[in-house]
């Protein structure tokens, strides 16, 4: 799933329910992929139960922009 919803502008309720309701739908090995112009991860790994790594850095566009590969962290 790929997603370029503002999640840094969002309160942590409603990035919990986004991360929750994608990964329902997506299953323990779905991937959410997030665009942003964030300078650093829009979701807080430990908090979502998430493992994030930049797949991408586009540093020609202004902003410079991020994507960010999501999966659920190891239970």
């Amino acid at each position: 799933m790929i997603c370029r919803l503002p999640l840094v502008s969002m309160s942590r309720r409603v990035r919990r329910q986004i991360v929750d309701q994608s990964f329902a739908l997506l299953g323990e090995a779905g991937r959410f992929i997030q665009y942003t112009y964030s300078l650093g991860s829009p979701l807080a790994g430990r908090e979502f139960g998430l493992r994030g790594r930049v797949a991408a850095r586009v540093w020609l566009n202004f902003p410079p922009a991020s994507v960010w590969n999501y999966r659920l962290a190891a239970a």
